[in-house]
């Protein structure tokens, strides 16, 4: 959509994605991704993308040039180490957008849907952008996706112009109207804000305890602990207590539990944590 649009406005083309962002496994958003390990083996891979780095934005200023349609980032990085842009970052990557006549795209797929305690978690920074993606979460698990424009490009797409096989199939559908009433019904951002903040301050707790935890970063239910050390022993040994968590980019253990989690699930989930912790960390 953005390069479609780019092609009336000026012929541009390029598009100015984040180092250590994460947009999928296509061979497109593969060459958007700025992380050489998910590039390896998969060459010649798709032109047409420019890397800046996130939270940078004298980096992304000098990435763009009369080529560039659009700059695409994550609001908080999740591969890339659960890393929150900071307001000035995204307050200046819209400002730019503005002044160069570029469209600014959110991926969401990770961090939408109530994740981050808002719907998406561009709305904590006080910007909007032009387009956002959104999958995963948005129909609980069922394969869908979906990107919402504003009106800038709502036109762009005319009748089969783009497809999918199983777009806009009703099955998906129905699943993401559901998505969208338990979070409206059961106040689930709202939670996941709350419960986000206990959690954070369960794993600070840690961080001040033990000498391998270096910081805990994120927004609401999706939060990394950062390990000095390999992060996959933790998470191995969060397994064995029962309790799922990924690994990210940077020494980080990846938490992104479910938005209807409890306080009092959330209390037996630090325990595990704890007995985890001191498994994984003992010298």
């Amino acid at each position: 959509l953005a390069r479609k649009w780019g092609q009336a406005n000026g012929g541009r083309h390029e598009i100015v994605t984040m180092r250590r962002g994460f947009h999928g496994r296509t061979l497109a958003t593969v060459a958007a991704t700025g992380q050489a390990w998910c590039q390896e083996g998969y060459d010649p891979l798709p032109t047409g993308f420019v890397y800046a780095d996130f939270n940078d934005l004298e980096s992304v200023k000098a990435a763009v040039s009369d080529k560039t349609v659009a700059i695409m980032l994550e609001a908080v990085q999740g591969e890339g180490g659960v890393t929150p842009a900071t307001e000035e970052f995204m307050k200046g990557v819209r400002a730019l957008c503005d002044e160069k006549n570029l469209l600014m795209i959110c991926d969401e797929v990770q961090s939408g849907m109530g994740r981050t305690g808002t719907w998406f978690a561009w709305q904590g920074y006080g910007v909007k952008p032009d387009l956002f993606t959104l999958a995963k979460a948005l129909a609980d698990g069922l394969p869908m996706g979906a990107l919402v424009s504003n009106a800038k490009t709502a036109d762009v797409f005319g009748l089969s112009d783009h497809a999918s096989t199983f777009g806009g199939n009703p099955v998906a559908a129905a699943a993401a109207n559901a998505v969208i009433s338990v979070i409206e019904e059961d106040g689930l951002l709202a939670r996941a804000a709350h419960v986000g903040e206990l959690l954070r301050a369960a794993l600070q707790e840690f961080v001040d305890a033990h000498d391998k935890l270096l910081e805990v970063r994120g927004k609401g239910m999706m939060l990394g602990l950062v390990v000095d050390g390999d992060p996959a022993k933790v998470v191995d040994a969060l397994r064995e207590q029962g309790l799922l968590a990924l690994t990210a980019k940077g020494g980080v253990v990846r938490f992104l539990p479910p938005l209807v989690l409890k306080e009092e699930d959330l209390e037996e989930a630090v325990d595990m944590i704890s007995d985890a912790l001191d498994i994984a960390l003992e010298d």
